[in-house]
């Protein structure tokens, strides 16, 4: 078997993407601006791009920047925000794009016939990479729930 390497000036470029306002507009634009016949091919009847939510489960982009949860608390705590619960949606992305690459794969051929092999590929190691890095915690996704102040009012266990 041979050794492994790996293209550190490529990799670079995949995780550092450009942050100018240009570039970035650029590359929202490649990957949502596609039309929506590719996406009905492996979203479910809602074409929701997000994370599911997996009951079973709970003991869902390029040139974007997302702060850390240490960062969004710090700043909610400053503002007077008060954090009632904070959930980790990792396990729940990853199985959010696993569906969508089973989904995808069923419908491969298609897409390849709408677009091309290398956008097939690249679509495809989109969605593998990310369940990956969800799945392994190099990335995480956390939903937070806050209220503007103190507020007694509410339930304090969540029963639904």
């Amino acid at each position: 078997m041979g050794k492994f390497s790996t293209d550190e000036k490529a990799l670079k470029k995949l995780i550092f993407t450009s942050t100018g306002r240009k570039n970035q507009q650029k590359e929202v634009q490649s990957h949502y601006d596609i039309g929506n016949d590719f996406y009905k091919l492996w979203l479910d009847y809602t074409m929701s791009y997000s994370c599911g939510y997996f009951q079973n489960e709970t003991d869902t982009f390029p040139g974007g920047v997302v702060p850390s949860l240490r960062e969004i608390m710090q700043i909610a705590g400053d503002m007077r925000f008060y954090t009632i619960e904070v959930e980790s949606l990792r396990r729940h992305y990853n199985k959010t794009l696993l569906c969508w690459n089973k989904n995808f794969q069923e419908h491969r051929r298609e897409v390849v016939e709408m677009f091309d092999e290398r956008f097939a590929r690249m679509w495809e190691l989109f969605l593998c990479s990310c369940a990956a890095t969800f799945m392994n915690g190099i990335i995480d996704l956390h939903q937070i729930i806050f209220t503007n102040d103190v507020n007694n009012g509410l339930p304090m266990t969540k029963w639904y």
